[in-house]
């Protein structure tokens, strides 16, 4: 006496139901593990990307990155591309720590005259100190 032969398929021909994950993928998830990776890969430019869209904790985590150290901030200070976000962020902190040189290079790297206005129109209204001009 034989037993009958059941056909056996794979799991992922069967049902396709089994292919998908237990836990659905949120988009608070995808940001979390975004913002964990621009941090880990120490990745200035990525990080600098992120900031404009990052809030709360996020964001605390991204500046620490992007304006701890003076290099990175003249490094962030001289992209054409850096969001606006960041270089009113650079300005602030530029202004805080009375560094005229990153000042310079955040008004000189705005790439329009509304963006540059904002950033000079911000730091002479938070403080007293006089700001470079504008070329």
């Amino acid at each position: 006496m034989s037993t009958p032969q059941i056909p056996i398929r794979p799991i992922a021909l069967a049902d396709p139901a089994a292919r998908a994950p237990s836990v659905a993928a949120t988009p608070r998830r995808h940001w979390r593990e975004l913002v964990g990776l621009a941090l880990e890969a120490d990745d200035l430019y990525g990080a600098a990307a992120l900031y404009p869209y990052a809030c709360g904790h996020d964001q605390e985590r991204l500046g620490a990155r992007l304006f701890n150290t003076r290099r990175d901030r003249l490094a962030l200070a001289t992209l054409s591309f850096a969001p606006a976000a960041v270089l009113a962020r650079l300005a602030a902190v530029a202004h805080e720590s009375s560094d005229t040189t990153l000042g310079v290079r955040v008004v000189y790297s705005s790439c329009d005259r509304e963006t540059t206005l904002l950033l000079l129109s911000t730091a002479v209204i938070v403080g007293t100190k006089s700001w470079p001009a504008s070329r």
